[in-house]
């Protein structure tokens, strides 16, 4: 993308009202240099809204209500670029909630309906960028919005429009979490169709698709055999070769999520999938490391990882390393990976031992995590207090630190209790 110039607040004002346009001025020839004057000035914005620094001084400027006039007017090259500056600027946060409180997310809905494609694909596009919580998900999922979207991709004449299936793809993705808490669309046959788009597709596309289809065995694990079926597991490693950071991101993912079944899981290893995710964990990218580990941990739960002493080192090692990103903690602790790594502490290969120890100092930084290792029963608390007083100083630095952190959020509690009951 080509840079944009960044302009102060001031510099916005004269674009900005050439936006202002009054539907009610009739068809007059001024209300048609309105007109005219809307259009320009929407172009104009367009380019610059391609910049990160002009989104916010956009919106400082008081765009949104004039943005928000311009897309009931019907006229569809002046609404094309005003949804333009609403899906670039849709990225941010601030922006998004000014949309949302105008009420723009069902103008994006009334959108796809349109039978101008470039139209279709930029409301498209704006719900994709919009549907970042349930709220907007809940609120495109309840005007309907989910209907045309599908639509889009099983037309077999818009499918040539890759640009037009990224971008409802896109938003079909974003809502998952609505679309999949009941099974409307699975009887439908939503699943074959986003199989069947697991090859042959832009990485867009597929980057989409594949976020999608994780979603989808999230909200029910039941749908994996079906996606198991229809061949998608193939589909899905063979993605996993491809250099995109964002691809093997997705497709680790959702590999995760299908790996929670039984049947899924010894197909991929049947297909040398575990390899292939476990190769990802030195992958020169902290997210798509993450996502390789979260990919693993139902594997740790299998008996053919359990009896594998240098694949459980490995393992507690990436997911020490993955910790230190983010919510990766909290993250690994919601995907039940705590426990089994307490289990490694018992195992009779010393290495096995220090690096479930060091992972676990790194998992014992989220509070929850902590209640779970304790939890564990007191054997783990038990070998954790012997490794404190352990020769190898990894080890022993490692155990000191679960057991400072269990103490400090057993200490807060405390407090937190004392201080309730004085109140």
């Amino acid at each position: 993308m080509s840079s944009s110039p960044y302009c102060t607040t001031s510099n916005f004002n004269y674009q900005v009202e050439m936006l202002n346009y009054d539907p009610g001025q009739g068809l007059d020839k001024n209300a048609k240099l309105s007109m005219d004057a809307a259009k320009t000035g929407a172009m104009a914005l367009w380019s610059l809204a391609k910049s990160t620094k002009n989104r916010d001084v956009i919106r400082k400027a008081g765009a949104i209500p004039f943005l928000a006039k311009l897309m009931k007017t019907g006229q569809v090259d002046v609404v094309i670029p005003t949804v333009g500056i609403l899906q670039e600027c849709a990225s941010e946060p601030e922006f998004r909630s000014a949309i949302y409180s105008a009420g723009l997310l069902e103008n994006f809905v009334q959108g796809l309906q349109s039978s101008n494609d470039e139209l279709v694909q930029f409301c498209a596009k704006a719900i994709y960028k919009c549907a970042e919580d349930n709220f907007a998900r809940k609120a495109v999922y309840d005007l309907k919005g989910i209907d045309p979207l599908l639509e889009i991709i099983q037309n077999s004449n818009l499918r040539q429009n890759k640009c037009l299936v990224a971008a409802a793809t896109g938003a079909i993705w974003k809502c998952s979490s609505a679309i999949f808490k009941t099974k409307k669309y699975v009887d439908k046959g939503i699943i074959e169709l986003l199989v069947s788009m697991l090859h042959g597709e832009t990485e867009e596309i597929l980057i989409n698709v594949s976020g999608t289809i994780e979603e989808m065995v999230k909200a029910d694990i039941s749908y994996a055999g079906t996606v198991k079926k229809c061949s998608g597991i193939p589909y899905l490693i063979k993605l996993l070769t491809i250099e995109n950071q964002e691809l093997l991101v997705n497709t680790t993912k959702a590999i995760g999520a299908l790996a929670r079944d039984t049947e899924s899981r010894l197909e991929m290893e049947r297909l040398d999938g575990f390899r292939l995710i476990w190769s990802l964990l030195k992958y020169p990218s902290s997210s798509v490391q993450a996502s390789a580990a979260w990919a693993i941990c139902p594997y740790v739960k299998s008996s053919r990882v359990n009896g594998n002493d240098l694949l459980k080192s490995c393992l507690a090692k990436a997911i020490r390393e993955c910790c230190v990103w983010g919510q990766n903690s909290k993250e690994f602790g919601q995907r039940q990976a705590v426990s089994p790594i307490c289990s490694y502490l018992s195992s009779k290969d010393s290495d096995v031992v220090r690096e479930a120890a060091k992972a676990l100092c790194a998992l014992s930084r989220d509070p929850q995590n902590c209640i779970t290792i304790h939890q564990c029963g007191r054997g783990v608390v038990r070998r954790l207090i012997r490794h404190t007083g352990s020769r190898d100083e990894e080890l022993r630095e490692a155990a000191a630190g679960i057991m400072s952190n269990i103490r400090t959020l057993a200490l807060t509690t405390e407090k937190i209790r004392f201080y309730q009951s004085k109140n």
